[in-house]
């Protein structure tokens, strides 16, 4: 009488096969049916009389070394014996002879050299090294490439935050995760979601790299009561989970909810847990709520003190009162709205029409209030025409 649970062997494409098979289907008990509704599309390539029950299936290369071990409810062979469909099945991925995935599906189709494995539906892969769940619609496993394919509903649950996408191809010996369409990263600490086209997640290195366009957003709340607070976007970046710095290149934008501000550049370094922005190219920055306007060469811009430093030349516009400044370096305090200007400090307005020079200065661009100090001050009064400007 041949026992319920068979286990089927291979060490070059399944030797052993024909033999346990050829043991089947000569013992007392013919093997089930399988029920219309459940066979696969192609069940003309599958023969019923090859159908067994409660089968374990173990895979190895021509090395010796594991490709999988798995346990299924219900195995069918192919007529030619190169293909088997499983339901219900469960075990171990291998790579490289690693024990590397814990992974069950509803169905499953395995090939005789051992190259390939599909699974679809309910879908569950563990990775062994951080215990991060895979699921999507469709998995292929690809043993002799490294290669893990996600197809459909790609979800990814880290420890450190969540990802999504259409599209997925997971590199094994590089430990990298390339995504396409609809792709969203969500952290938990600080609370992001980064939004883009494609992108590649390096998981050792925790790093997330967006290749198209892209959005970040910054919440605060929790659950349903979670608001964004503050938004960027870029033509690409990155996402370094490890130091939490985000990068944003190519017509970068920030939008701050508070203090109400916006900044662009072509390229923006957002420190999360610092709380500074920086550039160390050309970069503008806009208080929304006087519309104020500064640009420098480069700068840096201290969220939590809200206090911008630029450096190289300095211009600030006030669109209320229509004044101006040049400087070489500035100091910006936005809660105040004051600011400190070193070097070839330049003040122009238009009502009273004067210009102010001077080698430093201090006050409140759009209420008018500029005192410039140290060394020859010259004050240009202009009381008809225009200033130029």
């Amino acid at each position: 009488m041949v026992s319920n649970e068979r286990l089927v062997r291979s060490s070059i494409g399944w030797i052993s096969l024909l033999s346990l098979l050829f043991c089947l289907s000569s013992c007392s008990r013919a093997p089930e049916e399988v029920p219309s509704d459940r066979k696969p599309k192609s069940s003309q390539n599958f023969d019923p009389a090859l159908t067994f029950n409660d089968v374990t299936l173990e895979q190895i290369d021509r090395d010796g070394k594991k490709r999988w071990s798995l346990i299924a409810q219900r195995v069918t062979y192919s007529k030619d014996r190169k293909l088997a469909t499983a339901s219900n099945l469960s075990g171990k991925l291998y790579n490289e002879g690693e024990y590397a995935y814990d992974a069950k599906a509803r169905e499953g189709v395995l090939s005789q050299n051992g190259d390939r494995i599909v699974l679809k539906g309910k879908i569950e892969v563990v990775d062994r090294k951080d215990g991060t769940v895979f699921s999507a619609d469709e998995v292929e496993w690809l043993p002799e490439d490294d290669r893990m394919i996600f197809k459909g509903n790609l979800k990814a649950v880290h420890k450190d935050g969540n990802l999504t996408a259409q599209l997925g191809e997971l590199l094994e010996a590089d430990r990298i995760l390339n995504l396409t369409k609809e792709v969203v990263i969500e952290t938990k600490d600080p609370r992001l979601a980064l939004s883009t086209d494609r992108g590649t997640w390096q998981i050792d290195k925790q790093m997330v790299l967006a290749t198209g366009n892209l959005v970040v957003e910054r919440y605060e709340g929790e659950g349903e009561a979670a608001t964004v607070v503050d938004r960027g976007t870029a033509s690409k970046g990155s996402l370094d989970l490890g130091v939490q710095l985000i990068t944003l290149e190519g017509k970068a934008q920030l939008v701050f909810g508070e203090p109400p501000v916006s900044l662009g550049s072509e390229r923006l370094l957002w420190d999360l847990p610092g709380q500074v922005l920086s550039s160390d190219v050309p970069l503008t920055i806009i208080n929304r709520e006087n519309q104020v306007a500064l640009s420098g060469q480069r700068g840096k811009f201290n969220v939590a003190e809200e206090v911008l430093e630029l450096t190289g030349g300095i211009e600030a516009l006030a669109n209320e009162n229509k004044s101006r400044m040049t400087a070489d370096n500035l100091t910006w305090f936005v809660a105040t709205q004051t600011f400190n200007a070193v070097g070839n400090v330049v003040y122009r307005q238009t009502e009273p029409q004067f210009v102010l020079h001077g080698p430093q200065a201090e006050g409140k661009l759009e209420a008018k209030t500029f005192v410039v100090t140290g060394g020859n001050v010259v004050t240009e009064i202009t009381p008809d025409g225009s200033l130029g400007f």
